[in-house]
């Protein structure tokens, strides 16, 4: 039903997106994706506007760029003008600003359907992938800008030194492509990035082999280029049906390989060799061998857009990672703390591998917000190994993203295959609560790692720091 859906709005939404006269809304302008659509929307020049429940640094950019947010939900927040709105993945159809839509005859769309309609004309990157994807769409857009392009982007994570989403001169952008509602399969892109695939999104995909069609279906898009990495199974399974594909990875066979990897806390080094012989070693100013593979992608596709091995080297020593990408929020009362978007199982082991790596002989204690209760379901059990090497952890209530509750897929079903830590693995009440308990038991050298894609942030946020991070504000 979803991939006939958005077959059947292709051509509607095409020419909706080239009538900028129309007033659009958006509905859940907050989030991140729907702040950076609206911004592309108005630097096209749409007249739009938006509701959502909170303010944020997002609704402060877009009100500076003159669109106009509505805090709360009714329905006579979508003006009489409107032709056409948008609404967030996390609001679902029976909400009051939805349903007013509907019942006036005007069509509501989903993120990525407008984004990919409203790129498709142009030369685009689109990056997708179950992780990493917006380490990579950052990566690729900064090299080009450093190599003297002024590109376009649309990034799915806040940037110190950059806003979520720019139109750039208009020659080419660099998209952060989302898979997981669906949406993926709309865009039409020059150069499709495929970072890694892994079992994801249970709310609409079904099965496995459901979520590897729509992946193979935004590669069969690219009309320029394929790149995906060779050392994840779940991407070689679909990008080895592209013969025009380039792979990267640690592993020998791939196009491009990195090698003698140095991983040490704030700085990442290793080799980067191609099919003719080696380029040469890198640096860049965030550690994680993940890290590296997101390199190794970046550099594939900017070398197809004329940047030089040696531009690549300069630009990428000179990187800013994106917030939440283990990011060092300070210290408080001596411990470090460190925030992270990780909430896939494969996403927490590495963050604590960065994490027992980087530590300087204190406890690692870790508060963590689960994401959604199909996704909590149905990989609880590779949860279990998801902490290895924590002292302590505190699970708050799953952070819902609009889904009603499911049996066995609550914080307390989690709980009971979780490995009980030296510090204690035990029940939070909210956020809140977790640092509340959480302030009574660090210690001075320790280490807090505070996880997930839901609100958990606002107590990295909401920390009045001794000693606070100042790199990510430069």
């Amino acid at each position: 039903m979803l991939k006939e859906s958005l077959a059947a709005n292709r051509p509607v939404l095409t020419e909706q997106v080239a009538r900028t006269d129309d007033p659009v809304h958006l509905i859940g302008i907050g989030g991140i994706g729907m702040a950076g659509l609206a911004g592309l929307l108005a630097g096209r020049g749409f007249s739009v506007t938006g509701s959502d429940l909170l303010r944020n640094a997002q609704t402060e950019w877009l009100a500076g760029r003159g669109v106009r947010v509505d805090f709360g939900h009714a329905a006579e927040q979508v003006g009489e003008a409107v032709k056409w709105a948008v609404r967030s993945t996390a609001v679902p159809m029976d909400q009051v600003e939805v349903r007013a839509c509907l019942e006036r005859g005007i069509p509501v769309y989903q993120r990525g359907e407008v984004l990919a309609a409203l790129t498709r004309e142009m030369p685009s990157i689109s990056v997708s992938g179950t992780h990493g994807k917006t380490t990579t769409t950052a990566l690729i857009a900064h090299v080009l800008e450093h190599a003297g392009r002024r590109p376009g982007f649309f990034v799915g994570g806040e940037r110190s030194d950059r806003p979520v989403a720019d139109w750039g001169d208009g020659e080419l952008i660099v998209l952060e492509a989302d898979e997981s509602d669906g949406t993926l399969t709309c865009y039409e892109t020059e150069t499709a990035v495929m970072t890694n695939l892994e079992y994801d999104h249970m709310e609409h995909f079904a099965s496995r082999e459901a979520l590897e069609e729509c992946f193979r279906r935004f590669l069969s898009s690219a009309r320029k280029r394929i790149v995906y990495c060779g050392d994840d199974a779940g991407a070689r399974r679909v990008g080895r049906d592209f013969p025009q594909a380039l792979t990267y990875g640690f592993a020998e066979g791939c196009d491009l390989q990195a090698d003698e990897c140095r991983d040490e806390p704030g700085r990442l080094s290793f080799r980067m060799i191609g099919r003719a012989g080696a380029y040469g070693t890198v640096v860049m100013p965030q550690h994680g061998r993940h890290n590296a593979l997101n390199a190794l992608a970046a550099f594939l596709v900017v070398s197809e857009y004329g940047v030089s091995f040696e531009a690549f080297r300069e630009a990428l020593a000179g990187y800013r990672p994106v917030l939440r990408r283990y990011e060092r929020c300070g210290r408080w009362r001596g411990a470090e703390v460190i925030s992270d978007y990780a909430h896939h199982p494969t996403e927490l082991r590495a963050v604590m591998q960065m994490a027992l790596a980087g530590r300087c002989g204190g406890k690692i204690r870790v508060i963590f917000q689960p994401h959604r209760y199909t996704r909590t379901r149905a990989l609880k059990t590779e949860f279990i190994r998801a902490f290895d090497g924590a002292h302590t952890l505190l699970l708050c209530p799953v952070y819902a993203a609009s889904e009603a509750p499911i049996p066995g897929g609550t914080s307390r079903d989690l709980l009971e295959v979780l490995p009980v830590f030296p510090g204690g693995t035990r029940l939070a009440a909210s956020p809140a609560e977790a640092w509340e308990t959480m302030q009574q038991e660090l210690e001075s050298g320790d280490t807090l790692l505070i996880l997930g894609a839901g609100d958990v942030d606002a107590i990295a946020r909401g920390m009045q720091y001794d000693d606070r991070n100042v790199e990510k504000n430069m």
